[in-house]
């Protein structure tokens, strides 16, 4: 596709409107579905039973990982040695993948036809376009793990595949997380988007360089961080220049509740839910 195209398939309006059917901008929720939520014990598996099990539990916003596959398509998984991990030995041998699990990425057709744990379905970038369009009132947070700017392009080239001919509430509904200032300016030059998640977990940048970026990147919507990095002085500057702050990951009710009184607005999240944490209003 031109990039011409890719680019007007993601050029968004800079406001933040709530959409017909939607009754809350994401920012107002309180938990995000880590790698589209736990199921059954597993966390990350990023898989299609996830989401639903997750969404029938009152999650709307959904964080999934993305990885380029062998072809250059765009596959929803965290890393690929802990894929080959779970989609079972029979599994991995009819694919001819066994005996031992690789890091390897693999051709989508290939990724597409395994199953989880024996049970879970893998998704690519074109599923979760099409489950935000069947789910109006979805949000979608992209991370897609790369540092690199190279790599960083491909992947949204492949996600404005995905959605530039998606409803235009659909891709509205789209959150880029990015790494780097760097990755921060090729969004805003190839695939701009309405707001952007600026994520700490692999970043060296001091308190004070994050604040100084974000003072000046007025699309950071909202910053995320390891919970080993909140401190309240932290957060507070944060909130002081108008972001949402999160912080992740949190599946301890009582931990939730320790850095809310932080000023922590949400949290990343495997396995907590709204009916779990029903004593903070704003969780629900």
């Amino acid at each position: 596709m031109p990039m011409l195209l890719l680019l007007l398939g993601l050029s968004l309006i800079t406001e933040h409107p709530v959409q017909p059917g939607i009754t809350r901008d994401w920012t107002e929720y309180r938990l995000i579905a880590h790698g589209m939520g736990g199921i059954d014990g597993h966390a990350i598996t990023n898989a299609y039973e996830a989401f639903a099990s997750n969404y029938d539990k009152g999650l709307r916003v959904f964080e999934v990982d993305l990885q380029l596959t062998a072809d250059g398509q765009l596959a929803a998984l965290h890393d690929w040695g802990n894929f080959m991990n779970w989609v079972g030995r029979a599994e991995s041998r009819a694919a001819s993948l066994a005996p031992k699990a690789s890091a390897d990425p693999l051709l989508l057709g290939t990724f597409k036809s395994l199953r989880l744990f024996d049970r879970y379905r893998p998704m690519d970038i074109h599923d979760l376009a099409m489950l935000m369009e069947k789910y109006p009132d979805m949000y979608l947070i992209t991370d897609t793990k790369s540092r690199s700017l190279p790599d960083a392009e491909r992947q949204f080239a492949r996600i404005a595949e995905a959605f530039g001919d998606r409803k235009r509430d659909t891709r509205q509904r789209l959150i880029p997380q990015f790494y780097t200032p760097e990755m921060y300016t090729l969004l805003e030059e190839k695939f701009p988007c309405p707001g952007y998640i600026f994520t700490l977990y692999g970043s060296n940048l001091t308190d004070g360089e994050v604040l100084r970026f974000v003072r000046h990147a007025p699309r950071v919507r909202a910053v995320t961080m390891p919970a080993s990095r909140v401190t309240v002085p932290f957060v507070s500057a944060l909130k002081r220049l108008g972001v949402v702050v999160y912080a992740h990951t949190v599946n301890d009710p009582s931990e939730y509740g320790k850095f809310r009184k932080m000023g922590v607005d949400g949290i990343y999240t495997d396995f907590l839910h709204p009916a779990a944490l029903a004593g903070d209003p704003a969780s629900e």
